[in-house]
């Protein structure tokens, strides 16, 4: 039964690539094509073309998320430490912020569940983004360990901080709970006007 599962996220995720890749890189194509026809004769249609084309770009990178996380050969701790410094690295450096990632030397070889990767990458993504949006830092550290059989994933930024209790965490904070509590882990968030912010997630593997 674990075999058959394995093959249809496979065949799944082939598809997804296959079908809805190629069909966003042609909407992003035509939407650049057409703003260098319009520029000259329409110029107000730019930003409607321009919105077109980073929408797919933005759609395009979540569906390489969702494949990447149904593919069964990503399946180890040490996929999703490279995924995630591979995307830190691209954002944050592209905004001068410097991205460190610490990995315990004996990081063990351990195979994580499809929602346990997916959710993991999710809450790190978007702590990441918020980071580079609204943290103001200059640095974000990833922080990987495993403790008798429970993985904490740390990422720590040195920027302005913030009130988690307030209402204007927004929704980011709770979908990061969220995902935490579907694969049975624990989130923690600490922070303070001047003080930096830390996420910080445990589940046991």
């Amino acid at each position: 039964q674990r075999r058959r599962l394995d093959d249809f996220r496979e065949r799944l995720a082939r598809d997804l690539h296959d079908e809805m890749g190629s069909t966003l890189s042609s909407i992003r194509f035509f939407s650049d094509f057409a703003q260098t026809q319009v520029a000259d004769a329409k110029p107000e249609t730019l930003p409607v073309l321009q919105r077109i084309s980073q929408s797919a770009t933005t759609l395009s990178e979540s569906m390489q998320d969702i494949i990447w996380a149904m593919k069964t050969r990503n399946d180890h701790l040490e996929d999703i430490a490279s995924r995630m410094t591979e995307f830190g690295l691209r954002l944050l450096e592209a905004r001068g912020i410097r991205f460190k990632t610490h990995i315990d030397e004996h990081f063990p070889v351990k195979r994580l569940l499809p929602e346990q990767r997916r959710n993991l990458y999710l809450i790190f993504k978007e702590a990441i983004n918020n980071a580079a949006k609204y943290a103001g830092c200059t640095e974000v550290e990833l922080n990987f360990e495993i403790v008798h059989g429970v993985l904490t994933l740390q990422i720590a930024d040195n920027g302005q901080g913030f009130d988690p209790t307030s209402k204007e965490a927004g929704n980011g904070l709770y979908n990061m709970r969220q995902r935490a509590a579907e694969i049975g882990g624990h989130l923690k968030i600490i922070s303070a006007p001047g003080q930096g912010t830390k996420v910080e997630i445990k589940v046991k593997m």
